[in-house]
């Protein structure tokens, strides 16, 4: 992907001033979530199902600019009783610009740093663009779709999707759930989140 067009996106992007407040009904962008994950991991042609735990966080630093973190940790015991873990940390910056009412385009650049343990223990560094659309369906429900360029340190470049849902129960409570898959790995995330 052209670094060059990457910036002038979101040089444009940050022009535009929001028409949305952070706690407007329908969207909000602080808030922190916890949950289990199941991923689907090919290697070698080989197909694993790993399961564990994920936070992840975003946090408002402007009318158009916010960050987004995370943490988590799958893993399976293998027939020879080895552990296979896979745990990640990321971090990103976004771009939020209003399309329509409870409506925002999105742009995320982030990174990672994956862990991968099966006998000997390798990290490797993914760098990935999301574009997008995130909606307030109604002033309970939440949901986005994004796609996904993603290049790590020892792979090429794949490309992919994010589809997430959430559903608000009370004013700071919600419960969430994503799909995550670009070649070769696919996650599942269902969890429960806090508005702040």
């Amino acid at each position: 992907m052209n670094k060059g067009y990457v910036a002038a996106l979101l040089g444009m992007m940050t022009s535009f001033v929001m028409a949305q407040s952070p706690n407007e009904p329908g969207l909000d962008y602080n808030e922190v979530s916890v949950g289990y994950t199941s991923m689907d991991v090919t290697s070698s042609g080989v197909k694993r199902t790993l399961t564990g735990y994920g936070v992840t966080g975003t946090y408002l630093l402007s009318p158009n600019f916010f960050l987004q973190g995370g943490h988590g940790s799958t893993h399976k015991t293998l027939t020879n009783n080895t552990k296979f873990t896979v745990a990640q940390s990321q971090v990103g910056l976004g771009v939020r610009l209003p399309i329509l009412a409870h409506t925002d385009g999105i742009a995320l650049i982030s990174y990672a740093s994956t862990d991968t343990t099966l006998l000997t223990k390798t990290t490797d560094s993914t760098y990935s663009v999301f574009a997008g659309v995130r909606s307030g369906l109604h002033a309970d429900v939440d949901a986005g779709l994004n796609l996904v360029y993603a290049k790590t340190d020892k792979q090429s470049a794949k490309n992919g999707f994010l589809v997430n849902v959430k559903y608000k129960f009370t004013r700071n409570l919600f419960v969430k759930a994503d799909y995550y898959t670009v070649p070769d790995l696919n996650r599942y995330t269902v969890g429960l989140g806090y508005r702040f």
